[in-house]
Parts: structure tokens; C-alpha cells; sequence
């Protein structure tokens, strides 16, 4: 699609003809005619939306822990420490939201896994797990890749609830 914004003549790809549909097109043509009427660049626009499914993508739970994890050795702390929390987090932490990035991962999810283990009795983990978590979102707070951390009570119950989300 050719337009012009700021007195420049542009392009805007929508797609391989074939593998976008007719319907779909339509679509983000009419939508980038709408960004123009409101004086924001189609273009640019399409850039910062794929720079930023970039960067969440780049920001994982699991990648940010793996990076923590590094810091901490290198901080050397104790083998049996470093197996602990890496065991806690491959067993039950990846499968549950390891490959989410951070920024979506919401206080419900953190207290499903943590309820699991104390459903099974491991009250001791599940304490420890929930020390691992909220240390890895202020890491990544620190390192600006979440906005948001949380501070978890240390006993948790239906009432107790004090994440934000």
C-alpha cells in the first residue's frame, strides 16, 4: 500500500500475494488508513509491534531465571543450593510458565504451582520456590525487562492474596 506521511511517499508491505487472503488485506489496509487519520506512521507503527513481539519473546521466564541462576554461580553460592533451586524450577516452574514471557505471567499462575506442592505436603519448597520466583521479577525488574514485581506473603490461604496482577 503507497501513502504519504510527513510529505514522504511510503510503502507498506500487507503480505505475499497468496499467503494473505483477500479479506485479510482489506483489513490492514483500512486499519493503516486509520493510523494515518489519527497522524501515526503505518509503518513505523508495524516496526514497533514487531521489535516489541521481539523483545517479549527475548524475556521468558525461563530465559531471565537461566540468567539469574548464572549471576548466583557467579556469585558462588552453594552447589547444593544451585541444584535445589534449579531442581524446583525444571520440575515445576517451566512446564508450568517457563517459556511465558515475564510480563504476562500473573500471580495466579505463580500461587497454582505453589498451592500444588503444598497440596502434596513439601510446605518446605514450596516456601523455597516462592523465594526463587519473587527474587527472579526483582531481577528482572532490576535488569527493566518486567515493570512489576510482587511481594508474596509467606503463608499462603484464600484470604492471604496480596499480588497484584
Amino acid at each position: 500500500m503507497d501513502y504519504r506521511f510527513a510529505g514522504k511517499r511510503k510503502t507498506l508491505s500487507i503480505g505475499t500475494l497468496g499467503v494473505v487472503d483477500l479479506a485479510s488485506a482489506r483489513r490492514a489496509k483500512k486499519e493503516a488508513k486509520e493510523l494515518l487519520a489519527r497522524g501515526v506512521d503505518p509503518g513505523q507503527a508495524k516496526a514497533e509491534a514487531r521489535s516489541a513481539a521481539k523483545v517479549s519473546a527475548a524475556n521468558t521466564f525461563r530465559l531471565i531465571a537461566e540468567e539469574w541462576r548464572e549471576k548466583r554461580v557467579r556469585e558462588n553460592i552453594v552447589e547444593a543450593t544451585k541444584f535445589k533451586e534449579g531442581r524446583l524450577l525444571e520440575n515445576h516452574v517451566y512446564p508450568a510458565f517457563g517459556d511465558t514471557p515475564i510480563a504476562e505471567i500473573r500471580a495466579t499462575d505463580i500461587l497454582a504451582v505453589i498451592r500444588k506442592l503444598e497440596r502434596l505436603g513439601h510446605l518446605t519448597a514450596s516456601n523455597k520456590l516462592r523465594s526463587v520466583v519473587r527474587r527472579i521479577f526483582a531481577y528482572a525488574v532490576v535488569t527493566e525487562r518486567a515493570d512489576r514485581t510482587f511481594t508474596p506473603p509467606s503463608r499462603f490461604s484464600s484470604a492471604e492474596i496480596m499480588w497484584p496482577s
